[in-house]
């Protein structure tokens, strides 16, 4: 059994660890809002990862080349090993 000073001890270390992943997340936001904007740019606005598209969405030959050509999967990779994934991720 840990005593209080232990405990508070870890309370401190997770609170530190929180605001590190806290601020990492941040970035990540900042780094995807920027990844949008460009795909906004190349006409690709929320396009980018899709694999299936609604039958009544069609894509340009072009559209399709340029989704087929980002690679999605290393983000997708990391959000299952950080266990933060959403049931529509990937589709």
């Amino acid at each position: 059994m840990t005593n209080k000073a232990e405990s508070n001890n870890i309370e401190i270390d997770f609170k530190k660890v929180a605001e590190q992943i806290n601020a990492k997340i941040k970035e990540a936001a900042a780094v995807m809002k920027e990844v949008n904007d460009l795909a906004k740019e190349a006409g690709l606005d929320g396009q980018i990862g899709y694999e299936y598209w609604d039958d009544d969405k069609e894509l340009t030959l072009a559209q399709q080349e340029a989704v087929d050509a980002i690679n999605i999967r290393p983000l997708f990779r990391e959000l299952d090993q950080a266990g933060w994934a959403t049931s529509s991720i990937g589709c």
